[in-house]
């Protein structure tokens, strides 16, 4: 299966590559092959190739909204950490790689006294995944509040760019997520603003997050809130708060939580998520649609 990806990339691609490691949620089994490629072309090389191959191909960020399944997940994975790490800054404006963690992209926006990326300074996940599923935190800004344009790669047409008028942003995805791309860069416009107003809003953006747990790896919040609704509330309704499969449970701090409290497989995860879904189905009819991705063979 893996032909000439093996043959031309020796010192690239990595065999049976373990991804638990490299989620938020420290779960899941290993990659049939992983890419951590240091420059752009060579991402794009084998992105290509792979294609051309028939071969299942997925880009890992930050690995902080993801579920990744027990055992092999077939396919080939590809990290753009290294290769669009680049920031630049002109005025209010930010280029970006899609590989930047958002916390190091929100210091930087701050270094430089603009405002508009403050809600993004404890998310752990990378710009391109941001982008895809229009991270945010209400009306302290979203990701879709910021972009100005995207470079992306897609497949049979190479590089395009795309301007934010091309793309649909809705609550927590976006219409790339339904198209064949990989985000490369993203270009922002932030606004001018003061270092003490820029601290005031870190400051709103850490009293929301008090209420979430710590201590033990997650996914971040696991359901979409439903129109009208608190996740994490009907899920403290249904009385499953504590409730555990294994080494997975769903947290007593915050019912649209679940941790790793040690060991916990992804199987165990995902029998959770089931349980969440039934019972509030069960008890306020209420369908809980998934936030994180779940990757899988299917």
């Amino acid at each position: 299966m893996t032909g000439s990806l093996l043959k031309d990339y020796p010192g690239i691609i990595e065999i049976k590559k373990p991804l638990a490691p490299l989620t938020t949620m420290k779960v899941g089994g290993q990659a049939e092959m992983y890419a951590e490629p240091a420059r752009e072309e060579e991402a794009l090389d084998i992105l290509t190739r792979a294609e051309k191959e028939g071969i299942r191909w997925r880009i890992i960020g930050g690995g902080s909204n993801i579920i990744v399944v027990d055992g092999v997940l077939q396919g080939l994975v590809v990290n753009l950490g290294r290769c669009c790490s680049e920031m630049k800054v002109k005025g209010a404006y930010i280029e970006t790689g899609s590989g930047v963690m958002l916390p190091r992209l929100s210091r930087l926006a701050e270094e430089k006294e603009l405002t508009g990326l403050e809600f993004a300074f404890s998310i752990p996940g990378t710009v391109g995944g941001a982008v895809r599923g229009n991270a945010g935190m209400g009306e302290l800004g979203e990701m879709k509040d910021l972009i100005q344009a995207l470079q992306v790669w897609i497949p049979g047409k190479g590089r395009t760019k795309l301007s934010a008028s091309h793309i649909h942003f809705g609550y927590r995805t976006s219409s790339l997520k339904n198209q064949k791309n990989v985000i490369l860069k993203v270009s922002m416009q932030l606004s001018p603003g003061d270092k003490k107003e820029i601290e005031k809003i870190k400051k709103k953006v850490n009293e929301r997050r008090k209420g979430h747990p710590t201590g033990y790896p997650s996914a971040g919040s696991i359901f979409k809130n439903p129109p009208g609704y608190y996740a994490g509330q009907l899920i403290e309704e249904a009385g499953l708060l504590g409730v555990s499969v294994g080494g997975a449970q769903i947290s007593q701090q915050h019912g649209n939580f679940i941790i790793n409290k040690g060991g916990a497989r992804a199987g165990e995860v995902l029998n959770l998520v089931d349980m969440v879904r039934e019972r509030v189905a069960k008890t306020r009819n209420i369908n809980l649609d998934l936030e994180v991705e779940v990757w899988d063979n299917c």
